[in-house]
C-alpha cells in the first residue's frame, strides 16, 4: 500500500470523527454554528 493512500485514509477518518463530535448533541456544535 502507498503511504499516500494510508495518509488519505487517516485524514478522512479524522474528518469523520471530528464531524461526529461536532454534530453530537453533547457538544451542541451545529447549534452554536447556526
Amino acid at each position: 500500500m502507498n503511504k499516500r493512500f494510508i495518509v488519505v485514509g487517516v485524514v478522512l477518518g479524522l474528518i469523520v470523527v471530528a464531524a461526529v463530535l461536532i454534530g453530537s448533541p453533547m457538544f451542541g456544535g451545529f447549534d452554536a454554528m447556526r
